[in-house]
């Protein structure tokens, strides 16, 4: 679009650039419909409501199409697409108010006020710029486009080259045959003309009638045609066909016409337009409404005698070829002028003798030369001087031999032509002649004996017609049958004819090549039609079927050439010409190879697979064009599958009703209210809503469109496209629903009402038919399903389920994945117990583990009726809802157990001011003295503590027995802690037991510290563990056992310790202690159920 102030990029002025433009040949041509489709796409890849295929020229900028914008073209001085001419790259202007190129723009500060535009350049092969693919916005976008809208709008440009480039060469494929078909008819025309020619016994009249009809006939672009004649210094109408027919007999001047111009310069003139010719009398040319011609002189010899003139009404209607055409029918003129004077001429000599006299002086186009019995000249005639060159004195009483070549000379010619005049009355030839100035003429001669009254010789007439001119047109004829052949065989255009009667096919040259068969005159049909491949050879001409007249006219088969073996595309067009009576003679016609055609058809079926694979990778499903007045829409495949419509019907067109039918039953009205309002205002239709597909999915489109109105305002056609926004909406609905998820989870403080809302929020969100949690049991072989969301007209399958009964579904589950199946019946995991789950009118599901500590302990299930391709999205959702879910339960729980831990540590603070007072009091009632007192208490309470550390690291309610004897003993043991020895299997004690078995190792410790193992460097202490069957009774023996100490007494007493020992931790845990005092070192073993040991739970 262009500046106002701005100077023109001078690039636009470029020659090259232009010219590359002009060959293209698209300014100014009807809107194309891949055009209109690549522009609709770029709308919707860019989101603009503007979009053009823009084409500069040296003095505007014309658009070839375009969306939201009104004009076919502006003036350059509004361009701003000139600017991309210049550009590498995309050029994007974010704000073109701001941009000093473009902020005082007329299209900028007025109407249409647009703000922000990208173009992408046009370029062709040779790097030239000759427009671009823009897109247009009326709002700025200061972040300009995506990196992906710029690659897809430099990929549409790219494909409006390769249809420009495709739309160039079918113009190119076509201008070659119709010139090939111009000068097969050209041909043809002459030739038939010159046939007719003959015929008229040397009628002038006749000749020029037939030559000015035919070369009309040769060039039907010509409108009007003539045949002027000389005659002083005017040339007169003597021949006239066309709009000349009310001239005939008219003169018009030598000086100031274009017809005098081209006879007295003796050369061609071709006028494109006689408007701007300065030789032209315009009122005469208005009068005789030419506008552009072609005259060609007429010739006889090298003097101009008449032209031959062609006109056409229009301007530009002519071109060098048919130049070269009127060429070859003036030359056929002057060839029948010619004849006529011929025929004169013979009239003359067979007249009186006193008509001989008048037409030997007056017979100035013939040589007349007369010779003695010696071949002596001795009269010589006007027409031989001006032929030959010499004068009557030069030549006369020499040997006529001078005007014969020497070679012929050589041979002896002129004797052999004496000869036979005299022995056969005459002797004829046609050969090269010489002039005095020693140039060459081709001329038919004639060589008479000149006999008198008693028949006996006296002398020799020859006469000479200089046929010089004649043989140049004929040379010309079969050069340009040449060419016509030269040209049919680069064309791969031939002719042929078939005789209805015989069956015999008459063809040309090229047509034989064309078919891989030596040249010949004449074949059978048959052979050619046994070329023909099988699959193909119902669409020729038989010989039945041409004697009927039913045969073929025009066909397109396929023949594999003789020669070469090759496989060819021939196009062949046939018609059946009839006798005066209305019989079928003959089946002539034209034949061409047309293979390189049908792989440009083929190239271009797939530049539209690849312009709808660029609808597809920007996201539009489909396209659809809407015929409004006869209500046949039509689409292509993609959008007729969305709207579940036969793509073959969509292909050729249909109602808009069964569009309407694919529409969801709850979006059906108001969308043809919108569509409605699109027909009666020519508006916009951009709406988006859902499609019922088939299989009673769903899917959503955004379609846009727009109604186009004729002149008196009646809706004629409703172009637009679609696209599959099902992903997108899908996605928000999905986001949307998380987000109601974690207001209504946040808010939750039942777990069973926090699942169940999540299981109906997931349900509705994924459209299945059922959702809900379900509780593994320790083994994961069962799982337990809670109150279920369902479907409408689904029943819930709430309670325990065995894994096994339906197949594999554990597989990956335990391990912390999914299991995703989208049919049932199908699945190897589920193939061969389906019939259980379709029991439970499921088809697809989705089982997504719920873990716990690195353990799968729950599933959150969806399953669907109808089998289902589960997308990853969809997966995800589930997962971060089942996420979402498992937070907010552990939130519950963790609360809980927080109200727990507070009770539990109230009771332990109790139990554990209730065993420091024990200790004390035992301990002050048998201690010594206060020192003493303290130190036991002291290390008393140590143990204590350690063994409430051991607890709160085992998560307060039990702990591990190994650890709680290794911690009791850690303050006896030595740097190399090798002291103790600490041996058995893990085994978790409650509370109580813990506390007491740390006390009572302390003790032990503590003796051994004093009196045992532990008072000698060397001594050791091993604790032992183990769990049996003592009469069926799980039973653990724990025993403590000194050695390497001094030698061991039996005590006289027992103190507060022993008693702690032997009373404390055996009536925590039910069982029995015993002390032993072996010399070896003391023994402690305790005997208790492992019940005793355990938790309560």
């Amino acid at each position: 679009m262009t500046l106002d102030q701005t100077p023109v990029p001078g690039a636009v002025a470029d020659e090259r650039r232009l010219a590359a433009l002009k060959s293209y040949d698209i300014l100014d041509t009807p809107p194309e419909a891949g055009f209109d489709d690549i522009v609709q796409l770029a709308t919707q890849l860019c989101q603009t409501p503007i979009a053009l295929v823009s084409l500069v020229a040296a003095d505007r900028q014309w658009f070839k199409a375009r969306v939201g914008f009104a004009s076919c073209k502006t003036d350059l001085n509004s361009s701003v697409c000139a600017l991309v001419l210049t550009e590498p790259d995309v050029l994007v202007i974010p704000d073109l108010t701001a941009d000093p190129r473009t902020k005082a723009n007329p299209l900028i500060i007025g109407e249409p006020h647009i703000r922000f535009y990208a173009g992408a350049p046009l370029r062709t092969s040779e790097g030239q710029v000759i427009g671009s693919l823009c897109v247009i916005d009326n709002e700025p976008r200061l972040g300009g486009l995506t990196e992906v809208q710029a690659r897809s709008l430099k990929a549409l440009a790219r494909q409006v080259m390769s249809q420009l480039e495709l739309n160039r060469a079918v113009a190119g494929r076509d201008g070659l045959l119709a010139e090939q078909a111009a000068v097969q008819r050209t041909r043809d025309t002459l030739y038939r003309a010159q046939t007719a020619i003959s015929e008229t016994g040397g009628d002038l009249d006749a000749i020029l009638k037939i030559l000015v009809a035919g070369a009309m006939a040769a060039m039907p672009e010509a409108d009007g045609g003539a045949i002027e004649l000389a005659v002083g210094n005017e040339l007169e109408y003597r021949a006239v066909a066309g709009t000349l027919a009310a001239f005939q007999a008219k003169r018009v001047p030598l000086e100031g016409s274009l017809s005098g111009a081209c006879f007295q310069s003796g050369k061609p003139l071709l006028v494109s337009d006689v408007q701007v010719d300065m030789r032209v009398n315009q009122l005469r040319a208005e009068r005789m409404k030419l506008r552009s011609c072609v005259v060609v002189p007429v010739l006889r010899g090298r003097r101009s005698i008449g032209v031959l003139k062609l006109q056409s009404s229009r301007p530009e209607a002519f071109t060098e070829r048919h130049l070269q055409a009127a060429r070859l029918f003036a030359g056929a003129a002057s060839a029948g002028l010619i004849e006529v004077r011929e025929a004169a001429a013979q009239r003359a000599v067979q007249a009186s003798e006193s008509q001989y006299r008048a037409i030997f002086e007056s017979a100035t186009d013939y040589a007349i030369v007369v010779m003695d019995l010696d071949g002596m000249v001795t009269n010589w005639n006007v027409g031989a001087t001006r032929i030959l060159g010499w004068i009557p004195e030069e030549v006369r009483g020499k040997p006529a031999d001078v005007f014969f070549t020497p070679e012929d000379r050589a041979a002896g010619i002129p004797e052999q032509e004496m000869h036979s005049a005299l022995t056969e009355d005459r002797g004829i030839d046609e050969r090269w002649h010489l002039r005095k100035d020693g140039g060459r003429l081709w001329a038919s001669g004639e060589m008479m004996a000149l006999r008198d009254e008693d028949g006996g010789a006296i002398g020799f007439v020859k006469i000479l017609r200089d046929r010089t001119e004649q043989r140049r047109s004929g040379e010309a004829l079969r050069e340009a049958a040449l060419r016509l052949q030269q040209a049919q065989r680069a064309g791969g255009v031939s002719v042929f004819s078939i005789g209805i009667a015989d069956g015999i096919l008459r063809p040309s040259p090229e047509f034989c090549r064309l078919y891989g068969l030596p040249e010949a005159d004449a074949y059978p049909s048959t052979a050619f039609e046994q070329l023909v491949i099988p699959e193909d050879r119902h669409l020729i001409s038989t010989a039945g079927s041409r004697r009927s007249g039913e045969a073929p006219l025009d066909v397109e088969y396929r023949i594999v050439r003789p020669d070469t073996g090759e496989v060819r595309w021939i196009a062949r067009k046939g018609e059946i010409e009839h006798d005066q009576a209305g019989r079928p003679v003959r089946f002539a016609g034209v034949a061409r190879d047309i293979t390189e055609q049908r792989a440009d058809r083929e190239a271009l079926r797939i530049s539209q697979e690849r312009l709808n694979l660029a609808f597809e990778a920007a996201g539009a499903v489909g396209w659809w064009d809407w015929d409004i007045q006869n209500d046949r829409i039509v689409a292509n495949a993609r959008f007729a599958e969305l709207y579940s419509v036969d793509p073959a019907e969509a292909a050729v067109g249909t109602s808009i009703a069964r569009y309407i039918d694919g529409i969801h039953p709850q979006d059906r009205e108001w969308v043809s209210a919108r569509i409605e309002h699109a027909l009666a205002t020519g508006g916009e239709f951009a709406e988006e809503y859902r499609l019922l597909q088939a299989n009673g999915s769903v899917r959503w489109v955004y379609a846009r469109g727009r109604c186009y109105h004729d002149a008196a305002g009646r809706p004629q056609r409703y172009p637009g496209v679609s696209i599959d926004i099902t992903a997108r909406k899908l996605e928000g609905l999905r986001q949307a629903a998380l987000v109601t998820l974690g207001d209504r989870l946040r808010d939750g403080t039942n777990i069973q009402e926090m699942t169940r809302t999540a299981a109906e929020i997931v349900g509705e969100t994924l459209g299945v038919s059922r959702a809900g949690f379900g509780r593994l049991d320790h083994s994961g072989e069962i799982v337990t399903l809670e109150q279920d969301w369902t479907s409408e007209g689904q029943v819930s399958i709430a309670g325990p389920h065995r894994f096994t009964d339906y197949g594999n579904l554990r597989e990956g589950l335990l391990e912390g994945h999914p299991v995703v199946i989208g049919d049932v019946r199908t699945d190897p995991r589920t193939a061969t117990d389906g019939r259980s789950l379709s029991a439970l009118d499921i088809r697809a599901l989705i089982n997504m583990p719920v873990r716990e500590r690195g353990r799968t302990t729950a599933l959150f299930f969806v399953h669907d009726r109808q089998v289902r391709t589960w997308q990853p999205e969809e997966v995800a959702f589930l997962r971060t809802a089942a996420d979402r879910v498992e937070a907010a339960v552990a939130r519950i729980h963790a609360e809980e157990q927080q109200e727990l831990i507070n009770r539990e540590l109230s009771h332990r603070l109790k139990n554990t001011l209730a065993m420091v007072q024990a200790i004390v009091t035992q301990t002050l009632r048998n201690a010594t003295d206060v020192d003493t007192a303290k130190e036991t208490v002291a290390a008393r309470l140590i143990a204590l503590s350690k063994a409430h550390d051991i607890l709160l690291v085992g998560q307060g309610e039990s702990a591990e027995i190994g650890a709680i004897v290794a911690g009791a003993l850690q303050l006896h043991d030595d740097e190399q802690k090798v002291r103790f020895r600490l041996d058995g299997p893990p085994l978790r004690i409650h509370e109580k037991g813990a506390l007491s078995l740390s006390l009572m190792m302390h003790e032990l410790a503590t003796n051994a510290a004093k009196y045992g193992a532990l008072s000698t460097p060397d001594g050791m202490v091993h604790v032992t563990w183990v769990v049996e069957d003592i009469a069926d009774v799980q039973t653990v023996r724990l025993t403590w056992r000194e050695s390497g100490g001094p030698p061991v007494a039996v005590p006289t007493r027992k103190g507060f310790g022993s008693r702690l020992i032997e009373r404390g931790l055996a009536g925590d845990v039910g069982g029995i202690v015993r002390l032993c005092y072996p010399a070896d070192g003391v023994v402690c073993e305790l005997i208790a159920p492992l019940a005793g040991f355990q938790p309560i739970v």
